[in-house]
């Protein structure tokens, strides 16, 4: 039995082709691409230009002739072509999508700040007069935002939005009241702001930290005197800049 199978297999017109035999000469003659007879770079240039033919055939030009060599060279000369079906705006938009999520690098905790005294101020730096240019920066950078030169912008509710959200490192800060009584009456250039303190250095060489909360303050710009309540600026100096503040009634103390 095994004898007469292997020689139908090896006799018979009936066994199916294997994977490896060649192809039909009829599969052959229609999928052999033609010989190249010129360079490849002018048989793709041929080839597209004979495409883009085709493509323009039924559109209406309004009688017009197309250069199809001019629209292939203004297309595609110089210029860098994606041959893996995607476009071109989609590769950028990748690159792009994967740099915006920056690495999340270690950070320091407030802990590890106050232990590294990472916003403490050096003693040789507690000098009043060595924060006055800062000062004076401050005072042209309030002058400029007020326009205190021109008095048609002196809108009084303009003002204010602007005193609110205004940055007063360096400005001259004093305690006008405060539970603490221990507070009134210090005053000095502001060096430090936080959620819920002002830090200035005195005229007498040192640094105050005084609470935001049940404090009033008051500084002078312009022959302007502003007044502050503590209590409605506890916000960080960065959140002021861009939050929406509401008329509240104000307890005094």
């Amino acid at each position: 039995g095994e004898a007469a199978s292997a020689g139908t297999a090896a006799g018979g017109g009936s066994a199916e082709p294997g994977v490896y035999d060649p192809l039909p000469s009829y599969v052959d003659a229609r999928n052999a691409p033609p010989p190249l007879t010129v360079d490849p770079g002018e048989y793709v240039r041929q080839y597209a230009s004979t495409l883009l033919e085709s493509a323009l055939a039924d559109k209406d030009v309004g009688g017009f002739a197309l250069d199809t060599d001019a629209i292939l060279a203004s297309k595609l000369k110089n210029k860098v072509m994606f041959l893996d079906g995607g476009s071109r705006s989609a590769q950028k938009a990748e690159p792009a999508k994967a740099s915006s999520v920056a690495p999340k690098g270690p950070t320091l905790s407030a802990k590890d700040r106050r232990r590294m005294g990472v916003h403490s101020i050096p003693k040789e730096e507690q000098r009043y007069e060595l924060y006055l240019p800062l000062h004076e920066l401050w005072k042209q950078y309030m002058h400029d935002l007020l326009q205190l030169d021109k008095p048609e912008a002196m809108i009084e509710s303009a003002v204010q939005q602007k005193l609110i959200k205004a940055d007063l490192h360096g400005c001259i800060l004093t305690v006008e009241r405060s539970k603490c009584p221990s507070f009134v009456g210090q005053s000095g250039i502001l060096l430090q702001e936080t959620e819920n303190t002002f830090r200035f250095v005195t005229q007498a060489n040192t640094i105050r930290t005084v609470p935001k909360a049940k404090s009033v303050f008051k500084f002078s710009i312009g022959g302007i005197s502003c007044g502050i309540y503590g209590d409605h600026f506890c916000f960080r100096s960065f959140e002021r800049a861009v939050r929406k503040f509401k008329d509240r009634p104000t307890i005094d103390l």
